[in-house]
């Protein structure tokens, strides 16, 4: 497959989802509703991982691009670490069976009860449903791999929450630069 448009074919003037008629999975599932190739879905990420490949990144799916538990599962069985925004996010990446040290805890705002689900291995805001989706051993699961640290306050109440803990988090630190990028104010990152 070269591109994930290929996934999707007219074939005597029917939509093909793969080798599915369109309009039988509209049959079946009623409309509106999202339909995703696996194959695209693989091809894709694995043309950008051969991509990469030669730096020796490690490539991580932005959870808010799609929190679908079938499309998280298929990405980390091709080998994916997730990158989350949220105590939400967090939660259905672990339930997609994503090691927490391979989750990114990303974006601004993180709460403190966030910021112990992503250190603290023994505790999950979403403990009860996570057991009941078939979840992994909570005790068993970690801390996050790496947080990314927004400003200096966040940092602060990061660490504040580590010692609570008992662990210690992993960082990157964002730097905005000053630089003018001529953008409109709300997408404005670097100033």
């Amino acid at each position: 497959m070269n591109h994930p448009f290929d996934a999707f074919t007219y074939r005597d003037g029917v939509l093909h989802a793969g080798d599915v008629p369109v309009a039988g999975i509209a049959e079946a599932a009623g409309t509106p509703t999202f339909v995703y190739s696996a194959d695209a879905i693989r091809s894709s990420y694995r043309r950008i991982e051969r991509a990469f490949a030669p730096l020796g990144a490690k490539l991580h799916y932005a959870v808010k691009a799609s929190s679908n538990l079938n499309i998280l599962r298929l990405l980390r069985e091709e080998g994916a670490g997730m990158d989350v925004v949220s105590g939400g996010e967090l939660e259905r990446a672990w339930l997609a069976g994503v090691p927490m040290d391979e989750i990114v805890f990303a974006g601004v705002g993180k709460t403190r009860t966030e910021q112990k689900a992503a250190l603290d291995g023994r505790w999950s805001p979403l403990k009860d449903a996570a057991e009941r989706l078939g979840g992994e051993n909570i005790e068993d699961r970690g801390p996050v791999g790496l947080f990314n640290v927004e400003s200096e306050s966040e940092l602060e109440v990061l660490a504040e929450v580590a010692a609570e803990v008992g662990v210690v988090a992993r960082v990157c630190i964002r730097v905005n630069p000053d630089v003018d990028a001529r953008t409109h104010e709300y997408t404005t990152t670097g100033k």
